[in-house]
């Protein structure tokens, strides 16, 4: 990723992974990541787009969720010059994850 780099990737719930990856490949995505255990996951990519997908099994339809991850190179300039910032009391801060070790 570049100094500015932002990508936002949805975790998006599926009844059936093998069922779901097959629509997204007949659309022309690549397949990325399948895996059963230890829980169902897979990936699915094309160009610029990236989607993530999770069986509703563990959870059941009325708990499903879906969620996205936010890649973010410099998370703590976002931070710092977030209106949150400001707000948080002494010694707290948004759950934003830093992780140095990143390419």
């Amino acid at each position: 990723m570049n100094a500015d780099a932002e990508t936002v990737i949805p975790l998006l719930p599926c009844r059936d992974l093998g069922v779901t990856l097959g629509f997204y490949r007949a659309l022309g995505f690549t397949i990325t990541h399948e895996q059963a255990s230890p829980y169902v996951y897979g990936a699915a990519s094309l160009n610029a787009v990236h989607l993530r997908f999770s069986t509703l099994a563990p959870y059941g339809a009325k708990r499903a969720f879906g969620a996205a991850l936010v890649l973010m190179d410099s998370v703590r300039a976002h931070h710092e010059s977030s209106p949150m910032a400001s707000a948080q009391p002494s010694g707290a801060s948004p759950r934003w994850d830093c992780r140095a070790s990143r390419a």
